[in-house]
């Protein structure tokens, strides 16, 4: 397994560092969203920065690649890249949970390694590094099913607020995965003092994540003048309605941006009308 993993690592930055030239300006919409908010960062553009469509994640560990002088576009490739290969190592340590073959740990640490290599790549969004927190959430609960430490919860609270800050659906999908988990192993207990300790076990957990998210949560409602964890949702159920038109920009035409200094008006297209349709009750 140890010998896999070299290889696939070896595997991993060969390869990116072929395909790199040829994909080191390949960029998608979502990416000058992710990019422009990170240089608001780095200017103290805070008001600007803070947005309820993009999680603020990537953007903020893109800053340091920001700051000493790495073109926007590049240092996001090489930021994905580094990511790609902490996941290559998150992989390997669920493997090494799972009761996998010792032979198929180097297929399968190579089909990882090309998955995130194609999404490094192409990909300037944060859907690598959302991919790397859930392999570690998934990893910190299969260690906290044999081990059932306190430590251990309190690190998957703080890896369920990253998977927040990198994606606002991130919120929703934390609670309810952590919640069946621990509602399964609750159920599977006999014993009054363990189920009060995994309650307790529970409740730490949501308190960490709970803490942390609810930073984010307070800045995004005191700029918007009403609570929400993110405007993203809202806006593609309406975008992609039975009986819409499509992006505004397609139909209307020029849109003015959120802000003085956005570079793109999807920047934040929570400002941008868009016609609601009654999802139950369409027919």
């Amino acid at each position: 397994p140890k010998g896999a993993l070299l290889v696939s690592g070896v595997f991993y930055l060969f390869m990116f560092a072929i395909l790199f030239p040829h994909y080191q300006y390949q960029i998608d919409p979502d990416g000058f969203s992710y990019i422009g908010i990170s240089q608001k960062y780095l200017r103290g553009d805070f008001a600007n920065a803070i947005n309820g469509c993009w999680g603020p994640m990537i953007s903020w560990l893109l800053i340091p690649f920001l700051a000493v002088g790495f073109k926007p576009l590049i240092g996001f490739k090489i930021l994905t890249g580094l990511i790609g290969l902490f996941t290559l190592l998150q992989c390997y340590k669920l493997f090494q949970k799972l009761p996998i073959h010792p032979n198929l740990y180097l297929p399968s640490l190579l089909i990882t390694a090309f998955l995130s290599i194609t999404f490094a790549l192409t990909l300037v969004a944060p859907d690598l590094l959302f991919a790397y927190f859930g392999i570690c959430f998934l990893n910190q609960l299969l260690d906290y099913y044999d081990a059932q430490k306190k430590s251990i919860v309190i690190w998957i609270g703080i890896t369920g607020a990253l998977l927040f800050l990198t994606k606002n659906y991130g919120l929703p999908f934390f609670i309810i995965t952590f919640s069946s988990i621990f509602l399964i192993i609750f159920l599977r207990k006999s014993m009054k003092d363990q189920r009060l300790n995994l309650v307790a076990h529970y409740g730490i957990g949501m308190l960490f994540f709970g803490g942390i998210s609810f930073i984010w949560i307070y800045l995004l409602s005191n700029k918007y003048g009403y609570w929400t964890f993110g405007n993203a949702g809202n806006y593609n159920h309406q975008v992609f309605g039975p009986n819409s038109l499509g992006h505004p920009m397609f139909y209307v035409g020029l849109l003015t941006p959120s802000n003085p200094t956005a570079t793109t008006v999807m920047e934040d297209f929570s400002y941008i009308s868009v016609p609601e349709w009654p999802a139950l009750e369409y027919k």
